[in-house]
């Protein structure tokens, strides 16, 4: 029996993905985090802005306010949108172990990443994240407004050492040379599902979904030269993330 709310998704490999979805407090903990950092950064801004519009001798103060709040404006959104286009996260959310994903546990885009963003502003009224909080108590998904727009998710990063024991990797010592810093939780999960089931698998079967799964992962990793099969690649990467993570 698991506490937390989880969703699996069937990917198009055929194998399932369990994804942990992040509660509200983890999320609400690293919104303070996230709000912090850009309280900061404001605060910067204001003082760096002011300081060179004197400098500049800007005369017209509503001038001034108005560009000072233009780059305040750009800065918040930019802060959201560019960390979790970038990463799936901002530095908040990576404190918590959170990242943001598409609905089927897909990379986050641009796209996704702006309209989330936006609905933000909704999701704060009347104050405090208020209406956004009562959204994701009532999800079935725990998702706020900007997430339903969006059709996002929000799910942990991290996963118990006792949900992977199971999975059998290779005993030889791992190769040099690997990179497999791009790869997201979601997509160790994936590989990890696969390699738990691959020996009950029918062997053409099991060949076609190591391929499917490979080819999405290969661009993000650095392999030294020759490549590994398919399935020795997964076993790899899995075994090359978990010896990082411990």
């Amino acid at each position: 029996m698991h506490l937390d709310d989880r969703v699996t998704i069937k990917t198009p490999e055929g194998v399932d993905l369990e994804l942990t979805l992040a509660g509200a407090g983890s999320r609400m903990a690293a919104a303070f985090l996230d709000a912090v950092i850009l309280l900061v950064v404001v605060a910067v801004t204001l003082i760096a802005a002011t300081v060179l519009g004197l400098v500049a001798g800007v005369e017209s103060g509503a001038l001034l306010l108005g560009l000072i709040s233009l780059m305040v404006t750009l800065e918040i959104v930019g802060y959201y949108v560019l960390f979790e286009t970038l990463t799936g996260r901002t530095p908040g959310k990576a404190a918590l172990g959170l990242r943001v994903t598409g609905a089927n546990g897909e990379p986050l885009g641009f796209g996704a990443a702006a309209v989330r963003n936006l609905v933000r502003i909704v999701d704060f009224l009347p104050f405090g994240y208020g209406l956004g909080l009562v959204t994701m108590l009532l999800s079935p998904q725990n998702q706020r407004l900007g997430d339903m727009a969006a059709g996002t998710l929000v799910v942990r990063e991290r996963f118990a050492e006792a949900e992977v024991s199971d999975v059998v990797i290779d005993e030889a010592p791992l190769p040099p040379g690997w990179d497999t810093s791009a790869v997201t939780a979601e997509e160790l999960i994936l590989v990890r599902r696969f390699l738990n089931r691959s020996r009950s698998l029918p062997a053409d079967r099991r060949a076609q979904i190591a391929t499917q799964i490979a080819a999405k992962l290969r661009p993000r990793v650095t392999t030294p030269e020759p490549e590994p099969d398919d399935e020795r690649f997964l076993r790899l990467v899995y075994a090359h993330r978990r010896a990082q993570e411990r």
